[in-house]
């Protein structure tokens, strides 16, 4: 019984997320702006963005942009630097996953525009779960 409750568990989990996301990217009114101040969204019993955040920073994550989005952005090993999504314009192109959007970025501390996809875990968005996980990394004060 235990598992047929773990296996509904996962599955509303990642029916939530696939719910969650297109909202995030449409910028539907359903989402409340409060909730984005403090990275907590809960939905039922289920805190949305524990659930569907990345464990782990070398992580993929089907994550949208949209300009002007502040992010983290990975530009070597063990290097993550502060960014901002740069324009619309995507591009589309094959990652360590499969085909992927890249989006343009310009660095916080030098203006260098680079390209970033999410499915190659190179790109995060700038949020309190990200900075506790690039922190616990001892990246966080490099950046």
């Amino acid at each position: 019984m235990s598992s047929n409750r773990a296996l509904r568990k996962e599955q509303r989990r990642v029916s939530i997320y696939t719910q969650l996301h297109p909202l995030r990217s449409s910028g539907s009114s359903d989402a409340s702006e409060d909730d984005s101040s403090d990275d907590r969204h809960l939905v039922g019993d289920i805190d949305v963005e524990e659930a569907a955040q990345p464990t782990d920073l070398d992580e993929s994550w089907p994550y949208t942009f949209r300009a002007g989005d502040r992010v983290w952005v990975r530009i070597a090993e063990d290097d993550w630097r502060s960014g901002e999504i740069f324009g619309n314009k995507t591009k589309s192109g094959p990652t360590r996953e499969k085909e992927g959007t890249f989006y343009p970025v310009v660095l916080t501390t030098n203006r260098v525009r680079k390209w970033f996809a999410p499915l190659n875990g190179d790109i995060k968005p700038d949020s309190t779960h990200i900075r506790r996980l690039l922190d616990d990394a001892g990246l966080l004060n490099q950046a």
